[in-house]
């Protein structure tokens, strides 16, 4: 085996994908790819029909103002987002972490705090929190379980790769570079589809849980929603490393 694939197998892929040849794939990374769909058989999470995860949004529903019967209004209030504006639809889609414009999957987590997290609320937004149930058996290629590194692989290929593989599906994307920081994740999404997986579990950098994205619209049902308040927004900060610089 090549050292570079002992180095960093992935970053020469994401690299390639993301600089200079993406949609003409060449025979680097189509190599690539068809091994990491292969070994992705030994990372299977299955999933039972009835499987609880939560999805958020921001944001809520207004109920209007009724007249009472003196004028005055009898109500005025909101309500959590409908299940149509809870459900992804590819007519407003953006690029996401596994999925282009125009394509769209369900991203969900296993727990609603985790799912309140990856929206990055400031502190006294309102979210919608919907609780899915899978319709189905679901297979997911599981990027995040654990420490992949600890996993008993069989090659030195696969332990570098999975650990990179997880890595680049959990990490946080600052917006202005989103389109370009996902294709990598967006081709080994289509490939892990087109292997006839049913989504992937990752693990979330944003909360205390682990993230699902699942590519059949109607492998999750919605069910309850209610509303959730960001009462608190904590950050904690170190100091990177290197040396000062003097003016």
């Amino acid at each position: 085996m090549p050292r570079t694939w002992l180095i960093d197998p992935f970053r020469d892929y994401a690299d390639r994908v993301a600089g200079s040849c993406r949609f003409g794939l060449d025979q680097d990374t189509k190599d690539f790819i068809r091994k990491v769909s292969a070994t992705a058989e030994r990372n299977v999470l299955q999933i039972e029909p009835g499987h609880k995860f939560w999805r958020a949004q921001l944001g809520h529903d207004n109920i209007v103002g009724v007249p009472g019967a003196d004028g005055a209004w009898a109500y005025d209030s909101i309500r959590p987002h409908t299940p149509e504006r809870m459900t992804p639809s590819s007519r407003f889609v953006k690029n996401g972490r596994a999925n282009p414009v125009g394509i769209a999957y369900w991203y969900a987590a296993t727990d609603p705090e985790t799912a309140l997290a990856e929206m990055r609320p400031w502190q006294g937004a309102l979210l919608t929190v919907a609780e899915l149930t899978a319709t189905r058996s679901l297979r997911f290629v599981d990027c995040g379980s654990g420490c992949p590194m600890v996993k008993p692989y069989n090659t030195d290929f696969e332990k570098y790769v999975w650990n990179s593989v997880g890595e680049a599906f959990s990490r946080p994307v600052a917006p202005d570079a989103i389109d370009v920081a996902h294709v990598p994740t967006q081709i080994l999404a289509e490939a892990f589809r087109i292997h006839g997986f049913d989504g992937i579990h990752y693990k979330s950098n944003l909360g205390e849980g682990m993230n699902v994205l699942v590519f059949d619209l109607s492998a999750l049902a919605i069910g309850e929603r209610e509303l959730w308040s960001a009462k608190r927004v904590s950050y904690t900060f170190e100091r990177h490393g290197g040396e000062k610089q003097e003016c």
